[in-house]
């Protein structure tokens, strides 16, 4: 089945439609074509996302691109193409995912989490937090419990 999602490119590119129907794509350098194909592009995606899974608190996109063996544009391109965020976007819901096991487990506070996770300022992290999930890290954690509580119950 062949995806019918079009992108604008040059002339001097390279298109595979992936599962996702979305297009994993390679410039074309001066000597021919490079050799990176849509299964490699995968694969070297698989190993950014390993890496920050990793416990990088600090995202380095230059180390990143090293741990892919990818430039940044294509690290860029290809990592929005299969997950839907930048790497950035990914490592920061990775981080306020693990911040919310954190709070959920009962033993720090939120200001003890934030650093936990690798935020600069307890502010950031509510900030952040908020946005993610729609309530401040206390009131959520509050709610959760609650939710928890009634299935127990019942």
């Amino acid at each position: 089945m062949r995806c019918s999602t079009r992108l604008r490119t040059s002339r001097r590119s390279r298109r595979w439609p992936n599962a996702n129907c979305s297009i994993v794509s390679c410039k074309v350098r001066r000597g021919g074509f490079c050799v990176i194909s849509p299964a490699r592009a995968i694969g070297r995606i698989r190993r950014a996302v390993e890496w920050i899974r990793d416990g990088n608190t600090r995202l380095r996109i230059e180390a990143l691109c090293e741990a892919a063996g990818m430039s940044r544009a294509n690290l860029h391109r290809h990592f929005v193409a299969l997950t839907g965020l930048s790497p950035i976007q990914y490592h920061k819901q990775l981080r306020l995912q693990e911040a919310r096991q954190l709070l959920l487990a009962g033993d720090l506070s939120a200001s003890d989490v934030a650093y936990a996770v690798g935020h600069e300022s307890p502010s950031q992290f509510s900030r952040e937090y908020l946005r993610q999930f729609g309530a401040p890290p206390a009131r959520d954690v509050r709610k959760l419990r609650h939710s928890i509580d009634i299935q127990v119950i019942n």
